[in-house]
């Protein structure tokens, strides 16, 4: 009744882990399938053991092509009705993650199930969402509106139920960065119905190695600015009474890629370009209602410059992480 889509790259220390939480789950009607993207480290032989000849397991190996075009793959691989991505560096957090997901969609008669993510630091986790196990179902113009200014889960995949027929005209980019940002509000505007169930059922492992203070930075990246304008032109053509909050998204994404380049100590040839278009948007963020404080004071400090911005991040990261 699911499909469980796993893409896998050079997560041989990780990818145990996840098998043997799905593995445990107490619901049991899924199918699960890994793609190797071409892994240089012993990933693979690590799944092959985790899944130990379990024949609801699929794995296939092949040269790298990128998360995108794996993430696409999978789904054109799925059969069942409703399918869940899992990262492989990931886990559920409880034995009944499945059954809290596909009782719930059934229940609701939803198109898509959203549950709370954990985030663990080293050993500690962390709700950045109040657990309070409620229910609630809204439309598909709440929840991109919810979407859009960053509630619940963000533009990620984890954690969520999809019935698998909203991929059917929605298809990933081929060597696209930030793909689940490229394609989530799409999926969400095609649904009916979307349900949050307000549980923590998924763990995100943020790994020291791979932590913003270690992140790269490049060119690539801006790629994500041209995505969040996109998400502008869909929104003033689709829902212009949300024009705001992708101007809230377009902002935050400026935000995450400032503090990428602050931190991995990259330059860029167009130094300004990030923080221009944060100040651009500074009167419409700072005046908006939803806007969160956080974000604000992010904004009116990225919008002095660079440099102020950076002594903001490197405090906030040693205090998180604790270096």
């Amino acid at each position: 009744m699911i499909d469980i889509l796993i893409p896998l790259y050079n997560n041989e220390k990780y990818i145990g882990k996840c098998i043997e939480s799905i593995k445990e789950q107490d619901f049991k009607d899924f199918n699960v399938y890994i793609i190797d993207d071409g892994s240089t480290d012993n990933s693979l032989q690590k799944a092959i053991d985790a899944i130990n000849k379990d024949d609801r397991f699929f794995i296939l190996s092949r040269q790298n092509k990128g998360v995108s075009i794996t993430r696409q793959e999978l789904i054109e691989l799925a059969k069942n009705k409703y399918i869940t991505f899992i990262d492989s560096d990931d886990y559920f957090y409880c034995k009944d993650a499945l059954t809290k997901l596909i009782t719930t969609i059934k229940q609701e008669d939803s198109d898509i199930v959203i549950c709370n993510i954990l985030k663990k630091i080293k050993n500690k986790l962390i709700d950045n969402r109040c657990s309070n196990k409620k229910i609630e179902t809204v439309d598909n113009i709440k929840a991109l509106e919810d979407l859009l200014y960053i509630k619940h889960n963000g533009a990620t995949f984890c954690g969520t139920l999809f019935k698998r027929e909203l991929f059917n005209n929605i298809k990933f980019k081929k060597d696209m960065l930030y793909e689940d940002t490229d394609v989530i509000y799409k999926l969400v505007d095609n649904a009916k119905k979307i349900t949050y169930y307000n549980t923590p059922i998924y763990v995100y492992r943020i790994k020291k190695e791979n932590s913003i203070m270690r992140s790269s930075f490049s060119e690539k990246n801006m790629i994500l600015i041209d995505i969040s304008k996109d998400i502008i032109n869909y929104i003033k053509e689709h829902h212009p009474e949300l024009e705001n909050a992708a101007i809230y998204t377009i902002n935050n994404n400026c935000l995450e890629l400032l503090k990428l380049k602050v931190l991995s100590k990259k330059e860029y040839d167009d130094n300004e370009k990030i923080i221009k278009e944060i100040r651009k948007n500074k009167t419409i963020i700072i005046n908006d209602k939803n806007s969160s404080k956080g974000k604000i004071i992010q904004t009116k400090i990225a919008s002095k410059g660079e440099f102020y911005f950076k002594i903001l991040m490197f405090t906030y990261t040693k205090i998180l992480h604790k270096y």
